[in-house]
């Protein structure tokens, strides 16, 4: 994010979690350090120390950030305003009764995602050994549509498929109608991995699956971030 940052003029951070690691809510990893506590005492940090628009704190990653990302929205959803979520969706064991208040959520995920399955279910390879399960990707959708209060049935839409030697395609929905003036988007990208749109391809296709170069996540995100402050 950092060229993004640069030419958009926002605040990027990169907190670390323990061991290279978030907990995001599935039940393997519910013990050990409170990563929500860390996150909102880092907000609060960050808002002491530098010119933060209080209404204009974001949170994003990738599959384990993905999904920690999700759980930040549902936990901290009186201070994030909007969450991006690449290559990852809710628990198969959440609950959602933490949700307080109406947040955006934007979900990227590619339907070739060997890590974080598309139609859910157990996360990673199995030789890597019980990573938990997730919802599927319509599940994780509906259910953020339906706790922002927007309408059911999203507009569709396609994105130009501007490098077709990637071997993908981007579809858009895009739920309207949500209270406090939020927004609910999924990039669903036909064929692609467990990869960050136009960011390295960080392992061979072979494990991870394609990234997509029709568009950028990192400005994506950006562009959906800025358009959706805190009501």
């Amino acid at each position: 994010m950092d060229e993004v940052s640069d030419r958009h003029g926002f605040i990027a951070v990169y907190p670390a979690g323990l061991d290279r690691h978030w907990k995001d809510g599935r039940t393997t990893e519910l013990s050990g350090s409170d990563d929500v506590a860390f996150i909102d005492a880092l907000v609060h940090k960050l808002e002491a120390n530098y010119r933060i628009d209080a209404k204009r704190v974001y949170a994003t990653g990738i599959s384990n950030g993905a999904i920690f990302s999700l759980r930040l929205a549902c936990e901290l959803g009186g201070e994030i305003a909007a969450v991006a979520s690449v290559a990852g969706s809710n628990p198969a064991n959440f609950k959602g009764d933490c949700v307080k208040s109406p947040v955006s959520v934007l979900m990227i995920n590619g339907t070739a995602d060997t890590f974080v399955p598309y139609a859910g279910g157990p996360v990673a390879p199995d030789f890597l050994g019980n990573r938990g399960e997730v919802m599927s990707v319509g599940q994780t959708i509906s259910f953020w549509a339906a706790a922002d209060g927007c309408s059911p049935t999203p507009r569709a839409t396609s994105l130009p498929d501007k490098d077709p030697s990637d071997g993908t395609t981007t579809d858009v929905e895009t739920f309207d109608g949500c209270r406090g003036r939020t927004s609910v988007e999924l990039y669903t990208i036909d064929g692609g991995g467990h990869t960050w749109p136009s960011g390295l391809q960080y392992l061979p296709e072979a494990v991870i699956g394609p990234t997509s170069r029709d568009f950028s996540a990192s400005e994506t995100i950006w562009q959906f971030f800025s358009a959706h402050p805190r009501r």
